[in-house]
């Protein structure tokens, strides 16, 4: 569990307090907050690892705004549990509609006094903290948002699993790390195997049913994990060879084919192909005002969405209805362009990892030119 040192738990609780059991599930929300000191930049990363999978945990961001409780120095001592899990307390005041069954996670640059990596509050109510800062100590990868959201999904299961801090103690933990999530960690450099093996040990598995957690649950955490492990190799993939790998367009599907990796636009449709289209056939790129009804690419980008939605067909055959009719489909569909690729852009970071991502997704300031960034040369259209 990726402790930062040997410590006492972090406080007594209710002995008539009891874990809630968890049966096969419908949704289990859990919300991510964050203090003002962790970048926006870098939550939006972790969030971005979490999303993306199947029920049945579904994380949830209200806003991107921080929240912070009070300013009292604690100078090297950290801040108690208790002021993370007030913060989260504050979070459900705010939202007012939040049930007991909800999760909240906090992620602070804040030193917790214990000094541990993360920490929920255990056998008490479903609040969460990760400690977001120094990550570059401990893990040789640059993208903290690895190890952030790691922790967020393994403390999400010890919150289910343990009816009190005491239980992270004996044979619920691997003192000599095995690649388990519960690997102690004495030594910080280990916290990388257990990253690298995204693997829960079947006797933690057994634990952990028997303790009644839903097989759904622990699938989709490992699901995160092994997303996290993916990630990772990709950026080190990055790391250690000059060359990238090649995106194949083989008309409506794109293919990064040394990975055999298929991007996975299900949720943005043949606009959304269309757009990606349009940009990898132009390097340059463009801003929003030339792709919209009335700009100047508008035309060159309604024949790449023609394109994607008729795979194999040619754009000029096709009658002078049946063209206004999806010019009209087209131009609704460009009305929310930025969260279109907003949303292409989570999808290929899904499949793909933040470090290849940067690469292969549409990006540029607001107001600018937006553009794909990859070599050209790494892309091959077949017709």
């Amino acid at each position: 569990m990726a402790l930062k040192k040997t410590v006492n738990p972090p406080r007594k609780t209710n002995p008539k307090s009891k874990m809630t059991d968890v049966k096969e599930p419908g949704k289990l929300n859990v919300w991510l907050i964050r203090t003002n000191d962790f970048a926006l930049e870098k939550f939006r990363q972790v969030v971005i690892l979490l999303s993306d999978n199947k029920s049945p945990m579904e994380f949830k961001v209200k806003d991107e705004n921080p929240i912070d409780g009070d300013s009292i120095d604690t100078g090297n001592f950290g801040k108690p549990w208790s002021y993370f899990f007030d913060l989260a307390d504050k979070f459900r005041e705010m939202k007012g509609d939040l049930g007991d069954d909800e999760f909240v996670v906090v992620l602070s640059n804040k030193a917790n006094q214990l000094n541990w990596f993360s920490g929920a509050d255990y056998g008490g109510k479903k609040n969460i903290f990760v400690h977001t800062d120094d990550w570059k100590l401990f893990s040789k990868h640059e993208d903290e948002s690895y190890p952030i959201a790691y922790h967020v999904a393994i403390t999400l299961i010890h919150h289910l699993w343990f009816k009190d801090a005491s239980e992270i103690s004996g044979d619920n933990i691997h003192h000599n790390p095995i690649g388990c999530m519960n690997d102690f960690c004495r030594n910080k450099g280990q916290v990388n195997l257990k990253m690298r093996t995204a693997d829960i040990c079947p006797s933690c598995i057994k634990k952990i049913r028997e303790r009644g957690i839903a097989l759904p649950v622990i699938v989709q955490v490992l699901s995160i994990l092994e997303k996290i492990r993916k990630g990772m190799l990709f950026k080190e993939l990055l790391e250690n060879f000059e060359t990238i790998p090649e995106l194949t367009v083989n008309k409506n599907k794109f293919f990064v084919k040394d990975l055999g990796i298929q991007l996975n636009f299900k949720n943005v449709g043949a606009i959304g192909r269309g757009l990606y289209h349009y940009f990898l056939e132009n390097e340059g790129g463009s801003n929003f005002e030339e792709l919209i009804d009335g700009g100047e690419n508008f035309d060159n980008l309604f024949e790449c969405y023609w394109k994607q939605k008729n795979p194999g067909g040619r754009v000029y055959v096709i009658n002078a209805a049946k063209k206004e009719e999806n010019r009209k489909i087209l131009i609704n569909g460009l009305k929310n362009i930025s969260s279109l690729i907003s949303r292409m852009n989570s999808s290929i970071e899904a499949d793909l990892g933040p470090a290849l991502a940067k690469i292969f997704s549409i990006t540029g300031e607001r107001g600018g030119i937006r553009k794909i960034t990859i070599d050209r040369k790494y892309v091959k259209f077949i017709q």
